[in-house]
């Protein structure tokens, strides 16, 4: 880890047990005592037990081990270097992390299965005809000019909110828990900018994975009308949105209020969807204007957007969508917005992540 030598020659460390006899042989891969320095788990293994790291300056600073046949190494590295360490330590810490992997890949493939087998037998039915529908009241005109079978929306929804749960649950380990323990050990001695990117590179490894696994699994079960490539970024987009807001998330709560704050978020989100609760009923609560900033910072409604419009396109030359699409308030010209917009939400919560590490840091020091 980064400055690891450093921390253990100047620090006072305490650690939370006595390690067991599997937990020493797997640190130490079997080798002596004499030869634990040259142990590539040993610092790894003791940074995960320590509860608590504080800096002695009466303690003289080595700036390299003088191990025999060992090059030395300097303690202090520049910002290229202390990225790369921390984006490894952030890559084996989740590769150790059973439960984060199966939160994220475990519970993508139980959504996947479920939604692919909830919605194989998915139609849709246009509108009737002009001459049919006119015949309704006026007063039912507008619901006799929707769709006769529509499972479009309803699967769209039913996806953002899944993957949006499963994405903001795995993501509140990157910067929580024993994260924010280590983040306060080091903070001295590091640059906070190096480890949120080196934690952010690790976790993009992860959330371009996740995705591919839903859309896999969907597309084989459900076989939508949607390409697999506009289906794979509306996934990538949720994955991206809910996980930069995770981040924020378990830097300004603990543990046990960040996953409750979590969940509301998601909720909130579903519900500023713009489906149901409709449109009309969220415009005559927040009124016209604010009504359209609330629903825009909803990364549902935008995945249900772009959803959507991808998966009806192929019937817009059998069926008349124009009544359709204006109930709804889509356009097929905001097919692109609809996918970019969940990335923009990302990247802003990810600015604040950061901006609330750099605070943290502040007042650390």
């Amino acid at each position: 880890g980064i400055n690891a030598e450093y921390g253990l020659c100047r620090g006072a460390v305490h650690y939370r047990g006595a390690p067991t006899a599997d937990e020493m042989a797997a640190a130490f891969q079997g080798q002596s005592v004499d030869d634990l320095r040259r142990a590539p788990n040993l610092l790894d293994f003791v940074i995960d037990n320590v509860e608590l790291f504080a800096v002695d300056d009466n303690v003289p600073q080595l700036d390299a081990f003088d191990v025999p046949g060992v090059p030395k190494r300097r303690s202090h590295l520049g910002f290229l270097g202390q990225l790369w360490c921390f984006f490894v330590r952030a890559c084996k810490s989740i590769t150790r992390s059973l439960p984060t992997l199966f939160i994220l890949f475990g519970l993508t493939l139980a959504v996947s299965l479920l939604l692919g087998a909830l919605f194989a037998d998915t139609r849709f039915v246009g509108a009737p005809l002009p001459e049919i529908y006119l015949q309704c009241p006026q007063q039912f005109l507008h619901l006799c000019a929707q769709p006769q079978h529509d499972d479009f929306l309803s699967q769209g929804s039913m996806m953002a909110l899944a993957l949006g749960l499963v994405g903001i649950a795995s993501s509140l380990e990157v910067y929580g828990g024993v994260s924010k323990r280590v983040f306060a050990r080091e903070q001295r001695n590091m640059s906070t900018l190096a480890y949120f990117l080196g934690t952010q590179f690790a976790e993009l490894c992860l959330l371009v994975l996740a995705p591919l696994v839903f859309v896999a699994v969907f597309q084989l079960l459900a076989s939508p009308t949607i390409g697999m490539i506009q289906l794979y970024y509306v996934a990538f987009g949720v994955f991206f949105a809910v996980s930069g807001v995770g981040h924020v998330i378990s830097i300004a709560f603990d543990e046990s209020r960040g996953i409750i704050v979590a969940v509301i978020f998601v909720a909130l989100s579903t519900v500023l969807g713009g489906i149901q609760p409709s449109y009309e009923q969220v415009e005559s609560t927040f009124g016209e204007d604010l009504s359209r900033y609330v629903l825009d910072v909803s990364f549902v409604r935008h995945s249900i957007t772009a959803f959507y419009l991808c998966t009806v396109a192929p019937f817009q030359h059998i069926y008349n969508l124009e009544n359709t699409l204006k109930a709804l308030r889509f356009s097929f010209d905001d097919v692109t917005m609809s996918i970019v917009a969940p990335f923009i939400i990302g990247g802003v919560a990810r600015i604040g992540a950061l901006i609330l590490l750099y605070t943290m840091n502040k007042k650390l020091r």
